[in-house]
C-alpha cells in the first residue's frame, strides 16, 4: 500500500506539474497574444471614438458647401433692378405694408478683380403695426435673391410704423 500511495503521489505531482506546464505554454503561446490584441483593439476603438466625436463636433464641410451652394443660387447673373423692385413691392403687398419711396444709391467703385457686383437701395416703408413691418423684413431675408440689410431705422407712432432701410443686392458680372 505504501508503494501504491507513493506512485499515486508522484503521478499526482507529475500531473499537476504537466498541467502547470501546459497552462504556462498555452498562456505564452495563445492567451498573452490574444490579451495584447484585445488591448490593441480597445486602443483603436478609443481612437476611432475620439475621431468620431471630433468629426461630429467640427463644422461639417458638406454643410458649408451646401450653404455656399444655396447662397450662390441666390445671386443672379445680371443686374435686373426691375426684378428687385418688383420683388420688394410683392413682398410689401404680402406683408400689408406700403413702400412710400425706393431710390437707388450709388456707392464708390467696386473692386475690378471680383465678378460679384452690388446695387444699393434706400426704402421708406409704412405699416399699420410692428408685426407687419417685421413680416416684411423676414420676407426680404427669405427672398429668392441675396439681399443684405445695411441700415435699419424704425419710427413707431400710435397710428403707424415707419421703416427706413438701406439694402444691398448682388449680381454676377459676366
Amino acid at each position: 500500500m505504501n508503494n501504491w500511495k507513493k506512485s499515486y503521489t508522484w503521478f499526482s505531482i507529475g500531473l499537476i506539474l504537466s498541467l502547470v506546464l501546459v497552462y504556462g505554454i498555452s498562456y505564452i503561446v495563445m492567451l498573452k497574444p490574444l490579451k495584447e490584441e484585445m488591448l490593441s483593439v480597445e486602443k483603436q476603438a478609443n481612437m476611432f471614438e475620439e475621431q468620431y466625436e471630433a468629426i461630429i463636433n467640427r463644422p461639417n464641410e458638406e454643410t458649408e458647401n451646401d450653404e455656399f451652394s444655396r447662397v450662390t443660387k441666390k445671386i443672379p447673373n445680371e443686374k435686373s433692378p426691375d426684378d428687385v423692385i418688383y420683388n420688394l413691392q410683392h413682398t410689401a403687398d404680402a406683408a400689408e405694408v406700403s413702400i412710400s419711396s425706393i431710390s437707388s444709391l450709388s456707392r464708390g467703385e467696386e473692386e475690378e478683380e471680383s465678378s460679384l457686383r452690388a446695387n444699393h437701395y434706400a426704402l421708406e416703408i409704412v405699416g399699420k403695426n410692428l408685426d407687419h413691418v417685421n413680416e416684411y423684413l423676414d420676407s426680404i431675408m427669405d427672398s429668392e435673391r441675396l439681399i443684405t440689410i445695411d441700415t435699419l431705422d424704425v419710427q413707431q407712432s400710435e397710428e403707424s410704423v415707419s421703416l427706413s432701410i438701406t439694402i444691398t443686392t448682388y449680381y454676377k458680372e459676366s
